[in-house]
């Protein structure tokens, strides 16, 4: 198994005349894991099992034959564990929002090939409320609560989308500047997600 990388330019996308096209990135970086033996019987037909080192290169090979993968003559092993290979996928936008899965943390994917450097000056916004915004098409913001204290700082959220004009609903009925301090209020006690539109 390599490592396989795929990048498009997002096409059809209303976006400023200025700006360069936006992309979209798929990684996928495999890596070993040392686990317990399992059959691939009773898996849904959806999941994507991971496969042993031999599995890997020759689907039909059996336990038996996989029980004999070095690794298993060392002691300190643990019974019926071999080399399997796993993958961490990373779905990337432009440069400024990776969705990644994987079985492990990321800190235990870091090393000399992977590594997650912090955003300097940025803090969390776990513990904070936040604002989910879309579009309709397939963007996603996570805004937090503190940053959205006035229409005027909503909306400066989305200037690089300027001169397009930001369209926002709620429950699919359109959010004004004067009735933003109800959205900011009810954002304080439940998620609110808004879906914006630019025209």
């Amino acid at each position: 198994m390599v490592p396989s990388f795929l990048q498009e330019t997002l096409a059809g996308e209303k976006r400023p005349k200025n700006s360069k096209a936006r992309t979209i990135s798929w990684l996928c970086a495999p890596y070993f894991c040392l686990e317990k033996y399992s059959t691939l019987s009773g898996l849904k037909g959806s999941s994507h099992p991971m496969r042993t080192l031999l599995q890997a290169r020759f689907a039909l090979v059996q336990k038996e034959r996989d029980m004999k993968q070095a690794v298993c003559y060392l002691q300190n092993i643990p019974p019926e564990h071999c080399f399997h290979i796993a993958q961490v996928w990373f779905l990337i936008l432009d440069d400024s929002l990776v969705v990644s899965c994987a079985r492990l943390p990321m800190t235990s994917l870091q090393g000399e090939f992977i590594s997650v450097l912090p955003k300097v000056g940025v803090k969390s916004s776990l513990s904070s409320p936040n604002i989910l915004v879309s579009t309709k098409s397939s963007l996603l913001w996570s805004l937090p609560l503190e940053e959205c204290q006035s229409w005027f700082a909503f909306v400066a959220h989305f200037r690089d989308y300027w001169p397009l004009q930001v369209e926002v609903k709620y429950n699919e009925k359109p959010v004004i500047a004067s009735q933003w301090p109800k959205v900011l209020a009810l954002s304080k006690k439940t998620a609110v997600r808004l879906v914006v539109d630019f025209r």
